[in-house]
């Protein structure tokens, strides 16, 4: 096993412990030793494997809780229409929060506003990423930065929602899913190069 492969299993192991006792405590430095206690560091030992600290845990857990939901998507029919893909995985995405989170916080929220929303981004682009996107243009900024709006958006309610199997956050997801297809649908007519005056010009 490789110096690399031996830091990456000590960093699963100790944000799966961190999973565990997060229901039960605060984001703060005694969730952090009972973590490193957990799964048997030594005091100060998360500093090593996480040498940025408390942003580059947050990181670390969010990235593990986008592979869980792409492990669960692989489980799943696959839906067929694109807008179908995202809001099923923004479902999953969503509701890793609560079992695991004080308070139903998510995890990015302890950061700096830059710092979460970069977090949340890498999410979105998961997500995407699951729907079968590959564009590298403006078209990934665009469709990653709506996207982002419905996910934060989303998590927001699902914390609140009291609803049966939480199924208010489904159609709100759902719903909020197909205003942002509608709104990069009118975004590319828009920028169309027959829509654009200068353009018009020359054609």
């Amino acid at each position: 096993m490789s110096i690399q492969e031996e830091h990456h299993i000590k960093k699963i192991s100790f944000i799966q412990s961190l999973v565990e006792l997060l229901p039960f405590n605060e984001w703060n430095n005694k969730l952090l030793e009972e973590a490193e206690e957990k799964c048997g560091f030594a005091k100060g030992y998360s500093l090593i494997v996480f040498p940025e600290s408390l942003s580059e845990i947050v990181g670390f857990l969010e990235e593990y809780l986008d592979n869980i939901m792409l492990g669960s998507l692989k489980i799943i029919a696959e839906p067929s229409k694109i807008r179908e893909k995202i809001s099923l995985a923004v479902k999953i995405r969503v509701k890793t929060v609560l079992p695991i989170i004080h308070s139903k916080n998510a995890a990015y929220f302890v950061l700096n506003p830059i710092q979460g929303t970069e977090v949340a981004f890498r999410s979105c682009d998961a997500i995407w990423r699951y729907a079968g996107d590959k564009s590298l243009d403006f078209n990934y900024y665009t469709k990653r930065s709506l996207l982002l709006s419905v996910y934060v958006s989303s998590i927001l309610f699902y914390i609140q929602d009291e609803s049966d199997n939480y199924i208010e956050t489904d159609k709100f997801i759902e719903t909020a899913v197909e205003n942002i297809v509608k709104t990069f649908s009118q975004m590319k007519k828009l920028l169309a190069p027959s829509n654009i005056p200068i353009v018009r010009m020359f054609t």
